[in-house]
């Protein structure tokens, strides 16, 4: 799950695409067309769309640690997109919370799909999600919570699983609910020998 910078992004390759679907026709055209409309749709080119606001002028953060205790978190005041993992896996692979380029907490423990908790990330702009995709700096770790609220005094792009939407002023709720079985093969200890 992402809302702002991110979710602006998809929404603008989606729009796109089911406006012209024959320009979106090979694997690398998608992905150009993806970074150029992002980029376009985030405020990371010249004369395009304003960036999305800074989320700390827009929602209100609240957690709940495994511990059952809701608390306010303030939201890094530059940050425009807030990504919520409950899997090291994002954007086709790419694992944010272990890449990430700095921590806001000194007792972030690393991810895990069976630690019953989500990974909040941010970033401030299109090319801070850019790096961190590509070379794993420019996100910032913001947290890790049990479940979280993130009330919206505005209009905001959201995605789920790469599906994006414009949501109205709202609260949006996310927590776990059980877990599924997943089978994964053993690592190879000769494979990638450091």
């Amino acid at each position: 799950f992402s809302l702002g910078l991110d979710a602006a992004a998809a929404f603008a390759f989606h729009a796109a695409r089911r406006k012209t679907p024959r320009r979106f026709s090979s694997r690398l055209k998608n992905q150009l067309l993806y970074a150029w409309l992002g980029a376009l749709a985030t405020g990371g080119l010249c004369c395009c769309e304003r960036p999305p606001p800074r989320l700390a002028d827009v929602a209100q953060l609240l957690v709940r640690d495994v511990d059952d205790d809701w608390r306010p978190v303030p939201l890094p005041p530059s940050a425009r997109g807030l990504v919520v993992l409950n899997l090291q896996s994002y954007a086709g692979g790419r694992d944010l919370w272990k890449r990430g380029a700095c921590s806001c907490r000194a007792d972030d423990a690393p991810a895990a799909v069976d630690d019953g908790k989500l990974e909040l990330v941010v970033c401030d702009s299109i090319f801070d999600l850019a790096l961190a995709l590509a070379r794993g700096r420019g996100a910032t770790r913001l947290l890790q919570a049990a479940e979280l609220r993130v009330k919206l005094n505005t209009d905001l792009y959201m995605q789920i699983d790469g599906e994006p939407w414009f949501q109205p002023a709202s609260t949006v709720h996310i927590k776990r609910l059980g877990q599924s079985t997943v089978l994964s093969s053993a690592p190879n200890p000769r494979c990638c020998a450091s």
